[in-house]
């Protein structure tokens, strides 16, 4: 079974614990949103898609997910 991190309260516990938290589309400065990716300790991200063979795919417009 898959949930949204949503679903499980996850990012509420990033927002209201001592996290250095940053929600990307929720961020007023996008620049400073996608500047902060960069210097990030983790990572939270998902997969496009899986082929038949089992190769993960990936396709970041920004390319801040890839290269972090």
């Amino acid at each position: 079974m898959v949930y949204r991190t949503t679903e499980i309260s996850f990012e509420e516990v990033l927002k209201t614990d001592n996290y250095n938290y940053c929600d990307g589309y929720a961020a007023t400065d996008k620049k400073a949103a996608a500047l902060f990716a960069y210097s990030t300790d983790v990572y939270l991200r998902s997969v496009n898609a899986i082929t038949e063979d089992g190769i993960l795919v990936n396709i970041d417009c920004n390319s801040n997910r890839e290269s972090t």
